[in-house]
């Protein structure tokens, strides 16, 4: 063969290479653009505290909302496409981030509330839950889909290791009766150590939301106090008082989970 059919043979290898290459790279971006979660935030004003549920159950309203909005997703599949985060303006720290979130959306008037944000897209009012199903469905499509994936930050929003066997992680609220009545249960053992989460933000439930995913535990509302220890939970002061020293005597060391910086 002379060497001009050889360079031809070359060339059209190098040809067949670089289109299998393309369509293989093609085949990945359209999986990864997929893979993205589409942000949906729910913004509510709830004066939760004071009920006297024992088990404490805060914010009402969120959580009907939050239940609400998982529930419509569900049903139109969508649940896994999306990243559903709460935040109740009632909270100085959740209050913050509904102003910036707001100016950067360039309104000039706040949204009556309940209010849920797809995108760019601002949703209130009796028909929020259908609208908040085409907005997603909208932010599905291939160039926001695009659009977002230029502008995706590839990080892991919490960072997970381990505390001591003796470390308790609690999540509790201040007005929480059940709550003091553990706490001080708490004060009365020797030798523990007790990290103490409020879930009234959005930090504080994310964080809810891991630990219960990770010692596989319902969700239960954010229901408080809510402790977490060793391989095992425990909600509410009876169970508390009933079970944890006996976890106590184990050697097993408590999960730590803890917010990215810039979740926080």
């Amino acid at each position: 063969m002379s060497v001009f059919g050889i360079n031809r043979m070359v060339k059209l290898f190098i040809f067949i290479g670089i289109g299998i290459t393309t369509i293989f790279s093609g085949f990945l971006g359209i999986n990864k653009l997929n893979s993205l979660q589409t942000p949906v935030e729910l913004y509510v004003f709830d004066t939760c505290g004071g009920c006297g549920q024992i088990p404490c159950r805060p914010c009402t309203i969120l959580i009907n909302e939050m239940n609400n909005s998982i529930q419509i997703l569900m049903e139109h599949n969508l649940r896994e496409k999306t990243e559903l985060r709460s935040y109740n303006i009632y909270m100085d720290n959740d209050a913050e981030i509904y102003r910036n979130n707001m100016a950067a959306l360039g309104l000039e008037e706040a949204p009556s509330l309940p209010a849920i944000v797809v995108g760019g897209t601002i949703i209130s009012g009796a028909d929020r839950s259908i609208n908040m199903i085409n907005a997603v469905k909208a932010e599905r499509r291939f160039i926001p889909l695009l659009r977002q994936f230029f502008n995706f930050r590839d990080k892991e929003n919490v960072m997970m290791g381990h505390y001591d066997e003796r470390t308790i992680v609690m999540f509790t609220l201040p007005f929480c009766e059940d709550c003091i009545r553990t706490e001080a249960y708490l004060e009365r053992l020797n030798g523990i150590t007790v990290i103490k989460i409020d879930p009234s933000d959005a930090a504080g439930r994310t964080l809810y939301e891991r630990y219960c995913q990770i010692y596989g535990v319902p969700l239960n509302d954010y229901a408080v106090p809510r402790l977490f220890v060793q391989r095992s939970s425990f909600l509410g002061f009876n169970e508390t008082e009933r079970s944890l020293e006996n976890v106590l005597r184990g050697t097993f060391n408590t999960v730590k989970i803890e917010l990215a910086e810039n979740d926080r």
